[in-house]
């Protein structure tokens, strides 16, 4: 067993690209990203989309919250939510504002064809609140 796992291991090494000092460094990074952990991988996502969410280029206000009326937004995610709420909360103060929130991400949830596509988009009162 031992044999064949030294022979095994340096058939390896050969095999990717030969070279002591840059198969070593490459086979300690491969073998780091196998065994990067459900929770990594999961964070590593979350920061993809923290850096997308910061590096996007938003439209005006006024235009966005137009696409939100005509249920024309060009995504609905968690950042979209959040800057509905902002801007409803910033315009119309919170007593005036949550139901005007409430009111516009349930009307585009229900006549938006980009939220019919996607399955179990529903609205959620308790959820929009809380966030």
């Amino acid at each position: 067993k031992d044999r064949r796992q030294g022979s095994s291991g340096s058939s390896n090494d050969g095999g990717s690209g030969g070279g002591g000092n840059g198969s070593n460094g490459g086979g300690s990074q491969q073998a780091t990203k196998k065994q990067e952990t459900e929770e990594e991988r999961e964070a590593r996502r979350k920061e993809e989309l923290l850096v997308e969410w910061l590096e996007r280029e938003d439209n005006d206000d006024d235009e966005f919250l137009q696409q939100l009326a005509d249920y024309t937004l060009d995504s609905w995610d968690h950042r979209t939510h959040l800057r509905i709420a902002w801007l409803m909360l910033s315009r119309h103060g919170r007593q005036e504002g949550l139901p005007k929130i409430f009111a516009g991400i349930k009307a585009f949830i229900e006549n938006s064809s980009r939220t019919k596509r996607s399955r179990g988009t529903t609205f959620h009162e308790t959820m929009t609140y809380f966030w």
